[in-house]
């Protein structure tokens, strides 16, 4: 199975090899004639000055860009070649080497009078990355007293959006969560099978791509945005669980153990134990204002704690991107943010 994905792959690659290549040599041939073609012009022109000059001229651009032609196709090609050789790493592999040491994250969600369906796609699709110790963040800059009634309804359905994405995640964190516990109160009781153990596990895989299938199958896509939304993070993040049991099913006949057992209960949990909270462009201001009103009334205290207070500048001043993703300063991130409402 893996052999014929890994041709499949490969496959593409060397289609766009064999084109490119094919181009190289079209470009070849035209560059000849046309070669023969200015040569044959500049013979014609003889001593007329004037039009040697427009014929160089012009011959030096059409060079100019057919080398650039042939530079992007020859790079082109070192590309699929590169393509070809790579060989990305498992899955499993990457969460095995990767999982226990991953620094926390915090994903920052803008909103500015945005529907309800947009913000509940975008924080959904943050809160569901496989990455542990997750946090995701509605800055809402909505008017915090709007004056029309369209705004004030998508200031409404925007704040009732956390509230909905928390209970949908409730349920596999439930289930997760009682079969860890579960687990831990037999591993207390006395020894335990880890081949039982793990079969307990896989029953909580097909709960869980159970779930996926349901929040698929009530997301009632409208248009292309919806199909992408819930294909994108349901249908792969159900990819992700089904391999992970299969890799699970593997084990039942190797040399598994409890602690792998128990690596994986706590991977699931960290996997559906995010904390998603909302700052306001009201909670921002009110900051502020506590700031100017102890810069005024204190001499000691200059402005507020950074473990109490916390606004949009500070919140962006501890995220920042890399190659590698979404990246969280760990010491700055857990200390700086207050858990907000």
């Amino acid at each position: 199975m893996f052999a014929i994905s890994a041709a499949r792959r490969n496959s593409r690659p060397q289609r766009e090899i064999i084109l490119t290549a094919g181009m190289l040599v079209v470009t070849k041939i035209a560059t000849m004639f046309l070669a023969k073609d200015l040569l044959f012009a500049l013979l014609h022109a003889g001593e007329d000055g004037p039009e040697v000059a427009r014929i160089g001229l012009f011959t030096a651009v059409i060079f100019i860009l057919i080398y650039g032609n042939v530079v992007s196709l020859m790079t082109r090609i070192g590309y699929n070649l590169r393509r070809m050789r790579h060989s990305p790493p498992a899955f499993g592999d990457i969460v095995a080497r990767h999982w226990d040491r991953a620094e926390p994250i915090v994903a920052l969600v803008p909103s500015y009078k945005e529907d309800a369906r947009t913000i509940r796609q975008t924080l959904l699709s943050a809160a569901l990355q496989h990455h542990p110790r997750k946090r995701v963040v509605l800055l809402l800059d909505d008017p915090p007293h709007p004056k029309d009634r369209e705004s004030a309804e998508l200031l409404v359905a925007a704040r009732r959006v956390l509230g909905e994405i928390t209970t949908l995640l409730q349920e596999p964190k439930d289930l997760v969560g009682k079969a860890f516990r579960g687990f831990d109160a037999r591993q207390g009781s006395g020894p335990v099978d880890a081949q039982t153990e793990l079969r307990e596990l896989l029953g909580v895989y097909n709960g869980l791509v159970a779930w996926m299938d349901r929040c698929v199958a009530e997301g009632y896509p409208s248009d292309h945005t919806d199909h992408h939304f819930l294909a994108i993070t349901f249908q792969e993040h159900k990819s992700l669980l089904i391999d992970s049991a299969r890799r699970l099913v593997v084990d039942l006949h190797g040399r598994s153990t409890t602690e792998d057992v128990a690596r994986e209960y706590q991977r699931l949990t960290d996997l559906f134990d995010v904390e998603i909270t909302r700052l306001s462009s009201a909670s921002a201001t009110g900051t502020c204002r506590r700031r100017r009103t102890r810069r005024r009334t204190s001499t000691r205290t200059l402005g507020c704690s950074g473990r109490r207070c916390v606004s949009a500048g500070t919140l962006m001043e501890s995220v920042w991107m890399s190659p590698t993703g979404l990246q969280a300063d760990a010491a700055s991130s857990r200390s700086r943010m207050p858990r907000l409402s």
